[in-house]
């Protein structure tokens, strides 16, 4: 629009004929043109102005270039737990098979109690070669086990050459002898109290007025039951005669079945047997023989007519106590010797003897009941003192 207007203005001005004056009338028309086209600029050309715009914040640029800042801890809930640790392991190393329904099955049973009332995992090797002994012991230990525990005295006697050399390893010799090490607690039964108590029981069953005693070898505890039996006996019948006699080692049915039955035939009616898994045997022997059978472990499922009293080791409750001792921050490089007076021998006439056995046996056995509670009794109280022989005699 601005350029077609001035065009037809200059037309107009150049037909009048002057040249200096058309000159400066087209200066001076160039000038008015020049205003006019300002004016019009003013007027039409320049867009019509938009409202000012009002500044926002640019929250998108906000959102993304303002740092992050963490939402305030809500001081209900809980910190999130740090990642667990490695459960604790026991480990029971044991140098004499399961399957005994005695001493191993009992420490088994207490290992799986202990871990289900404390969380903690359980791990069971047996050890059959002495000659391995100290390098089974290091493997547990080397593998993480945060507690050891060894069955007897062979493998008890190897903690005080492994035991220095993994001070943050926990060691418990089940029945051994004391080690002087800081991080070993062993244990002992003090199972002659327990054989006085049968030798009471003994005496007022047999008829042969014959006993004996079958260990699985000739130690010095294995004396001191036997001689504990004896004394036993002869409290309430001076004339008890008894015998001892060794099975071929602490896993040995067949021969300590052998051994038990030329026992009864040379006329004794009523053995004791601390032999562990031998003790399968002399049972079967007395069952063949319609004899009767003290026993440290309840076997009488195997001879209901024939076990007539079990003086029972508690070996369950003995390593549950041990760990928890352990467990619960307790001292260490301590030995203990435990007894009836602690719960961890007890004593029991089987409910299946007194129903099944032949002869005036379970009547004999009620009869004597009550003397036997007395005589336990006497023995927690300390007003019975059984005397501790550890030697042949």
């Amino acid at each position: 629009m601005v350029s077609i207007a001035q065009g037809a203005y200059m037309g107009t001005l150049i037909n009048d004929g002057s040249a200096m004056k058309t000159t400066r009338l087209i200066v001076s028309i160039l000038a008015v043109l020049t205003l006019v086209a300002v004016g019009c600029g003013d007027d039409e050309t320049e867009p019509a102005t938009s409202p000012p715009e009002t500044t926002q914040p640019n929250t998108t640029q906000q959102e993304t270039e303002a740092p992050e800042q963490e939402a305030p801890e809500d001081p209900e809930e809980p910190a999130a737990p740090e990642q667990d640790a490695s459960p604790l392991r026991v480990a029971l190393l044991s140098n004499q098979a399961a399957g005994d329904q005695g001493p191993v099955d009992g420490m088994i049973a207490g290992l799986e109690a202990s871990a289900a009332a404390n969380g903690h995992e359980t791990q069971f090797v047996e050890a059959t070669d002495p000659a391995a002994f100290e390098t089974q012991i290091r493997n547990l230990a080397d593998s993480g086990a945060d507690i050891i525990i060894t069955t007897f005295f062979d493998l008890g006697a190897t903690l005080d050459i492994v035991a220095p050399d993994y001070p943050d390893t926990k060691f418990i010799g089940m029945v051994a002898s004391p080690v002087d090490q800081p991080n070993v607690n062993v244990m002992d039964y003090q199972f002659f109290k327990g054989a006085y108590i049968g030798g009471i029981y003994a005496a007022a069953l047999t008829d042969s007025n014959k006993l004996a005693y079958i260990g699985g070898a000739p130690l010095p505890f294995a004396w001191a039951d036997y001689n504990a039996f004896s004394d036993g006996a002869r409290s309430v019948n001076a004339d008890i005669e008894t015998t001892a006699t060794f099975a071929n080692g602490f896993e040995d049915p067949a021969g300590a079945r052998e051994l038990a039955s030329g026992l009864y035939a040379d006329g004794i009616d009523f053995i004791f047997t601390g032999a562990a898994a031998s003790d399968l045997g002399v049972v079967e022997a007395a069952v063949e023989n319609d004899a009767m059978v003290m026993a440290s472990s309840d076997l009488s499922e195997l001879g209901p007519a024939q076990v007539a009293i079990v003086v029972e080791i508690e070996w369950s409750l003995t390593v549950q106590t041990e760990i928890e001792h352990i467990l619960n921050g307790g001292e260490t490089g301590r030995a203990r010797r435990v007894g009836p007076e602690t719960g961890e021998i007890s004593f029991s006439v089987p409910e299946a003897f007194l129903e099944n056995a032949s002869g005036d046996r379970a009547q004999r056995a009620r009869a004597v009941l009550a003397n036997i509670d007395a005589a336990v009794e006497a023995l927690n109280t300390g007003d019975l003192v059984v005397e501790e022989v550890a030697e042949e005699r």
